[in-house]
């Protein structure tokens, strides 16, 4: 199943009792394509369309308490992060009242305890690549899972990038995921959805064991 039909899917099954939509992208999905498919379903309570490529200044986000379906997409988790410093805490206490999360590429990274917000280095040596070398940062997540998420994993070269924030003991365990894999949280159910792949780090009596599944498997 692609993340458009997920899309599409979890609008269809949205519960009776969620009703009004926060929507923030950061790149990604296009902004308006997610509008279109989400509105039919939902009123839209709060949006935030972010670049992707600039870092974003904290926003009030008001809007976001009164939204009981919250719905994060993008390619950047650091503008997310930045954007959303205000809100973290309320968005977090929302989805434990029962709010709805759905969350693409980093808007799946920002869920975690302690996210992932950028960076490909550890003490200057590369552990994948980019333009410019930078030290790995992590950031206060919403919280929302246990594990950090690291998206477009094949796509940017970042599986080894989160073996290695293992190996380190930067964070305890770390999921990276391909592009197009959505995270969803509801009461009573996590699970990450999409056409790619998974791979989990975690260590282990020392080592850093992997394991691997299919998005749609995953939970």
């Amino acid at each position: 199943m692609c993340i458009r039909d997920r899309i599409d899917r979890f609008t269809r099954e949205a519960d009776g009792g969620h009703s009004r939509l926060a929507l923030i992208t950061a790149g990604g999905i296009p902004h308006a394509e997610l509008r279109e498919r989400l509105q039919s379903r939902f009123t839209l309570g709060f949006e935030l369309a972010l670049d992707a490529t600039n870092s974003a200044e904290p926003v009030d986000g008001g809007e976001l308490l009164t939204c009981d379906t919250i719905v994060v997409s993008g390619d950047n988790p650091a503008v997310l992060l930045n954007a959303l410093e205000h809100r973290i805490v309320d968005l977090r206490r929302l989805a434990h009242e029962g709010a709805a999360y759905f969350g693409i590429d980093a808007g799946a990274a920002i869920a975690s305890d302690i996210a992932w917000a950028g960076g490909n280095a550890i003490g200057g040596v590369p552990v994948a690549p980019a333009l410019e070398t930078a030290e790995l940062e992590f950031a206060e997540g919403i919280g929302l899972i246990d594990i950090t998420v690291i998206p477009d994993a094949v796509g940017a070269g970042r599986v080894g990038l989160a073996a290695a924030a293992v190996e380190a003991g930067i964070v305890d365990r770390a999921v990276a995921i391909d592009a197009g894999t959505a995270l969803v949280a509801k009461p009573g159910e996590l699970s990450l959805y999409g056409s790619g792949s998974v791979w989990q780090f975690e260590m282990i009596d020392e080592r850093v064991t992997l394991a691997s599944m299919r998005a749609s498997e995953s939970a």
